[in-house]
């Protein structure tokens, strides 16, 4: 059995090293061997290519520490993918999450890809989903919001970890 053949058979754990939105494909580090390996998600769903779509918009995110199977990229490939990624947990996002528990205000810059808000935390670049409830929308000035501009935010938590969206934290003025 090659080397190959005993890595595919194995679960793997590792971090998300690099996400990148428009493509939706990244890197995941292994923890044991230290090799990066790609993994490409499907675009209409964002969930892993390999995992069955579960009705759940995943939203992978630099930092996630993931348990994952391998797989050839090709019948004649050496080359290695990561397959079937699962979320165990993100200590940089916990992190922020208590900061904004505890009164500390953090702040991100507004985006727009594959049409939809995404905010980046500035001091960790970790891209969350910008949700703007539909209360929200009466104060929001999408003129300003095309401009990138940096702005304060909280996490909104849904039952599933991967599905945390960032909310604006309105103060009466127009955002």
């Amino acid at each position: 059995m090659s080397d190959k053949d005993n890595l595919t058979k194995l679960s793997h754990s590792g971090i998300v090293i690099r996400y990148d939105v428009d493509g939706c494909y990244g890197y995941v580090k292994d923890f044991v061997s230290g090799k990066s390996y790609l993994f490409r998600l499907a675009q209409k769903t964002n969930s892993a290519v390999n995992e069955p779509d579960n009705g759940h918009l995943v939203h992978i995110r630099k930092g996630d520490v993931m348990n994952f199977n391998l797989a050839a990229l090709g019948d004649d490939s050496d080359e290695l993918t990561a397959i079937n990624l699962e979320f165990i947990c993100n200590p940089t996002v916990d992190e922020i999450h208590n900061d904004i528990l505890s009164g500390k205000q953090r702040y991100g810059r507004i985006g727009f890809s594959n049409q939809k808000y995404y905010l980046t935390e500035n001091k960790s670049n970790i891209v969350f989903p910008l949700n703007i409830s539909s209360q929200d929308e009466a104060h929001v000035d999408y003129d300003f919001l095309s401009t990138n501009p940096v702005v304060a935010f909280q996490l909104k938590f849904l039952s599933n970890p991967t599905e945390i969206l960032a909310s604006l934290v309105l103060t009466g003025v127009k955002v």
